[in-house]
């Protein structure tokens, strides 16, 4: 996760200054930079970006994934009753349906209950930390008249 260094950096409210270094060439050796490293940085790009978006509010992600997939198991019962009616008569992608359906469904379910979780957990950090799960950026003082007061 040292790539992101700079991203963790701004999150924290910090500023940023390139310097320019010299880099000497390689005098012995090679790179051990390779293909492999690749699925690496895509593997830390999608928990940066995983972090960014929905550290504070995972149910957004959860939720929405377990949604859709409750909805597309919904949709392949339907499928699934529409394959067993005579008029149709597959009945080999009727029993694949009926297998999978059920399954998506549940799946949808989990997430939706793992979003919670999460959502408890992320609520949770915040109370024992005893800060609040947001950051306030400047703050004014408004004079009031004492009529107000």
């Amino acid at each position: 996760m040292h790539r992101f260094i700079p991203i963790y950096v701004t999150w924290a409210g910090a500023k940023l200054a390139e310097v320019p270094v010299h880099h000497h060439p390689r005098t012995r050796g090679h790179s051990k930079y390779g293909l492999s490293r690749v699925f690496k940085v895509l593997l830390d790009l999608t928990t940066v970006k995983f972090l960014r978006d929905f550290f504070v509010t995972p149910i957004y992600f959860f939720g929405w994934l377990g949604f859709v997939l409750f909805a597309v198991g919904l949709l392949t019962g339907i499928a699934a009753i529409i394959c067993w009616l005579p008029q149709v008569d597959q009945p080999l992608i009727a029993a694949c349906l009926t297998v999978v359906s059920p399954m998506l469904a549940i799946f949808g379910v989990v997430e939706i209950t793992l979003g919670i979780i999460a959502e408890v957990l992320i609520r949770m950090h915040y109370e024992i930390q005893g800060r609040p799960p947001y950051r306030i950026g400047a703050t004014q003082r408004v004079e009031t008249s004492p009529e107000e007061r």
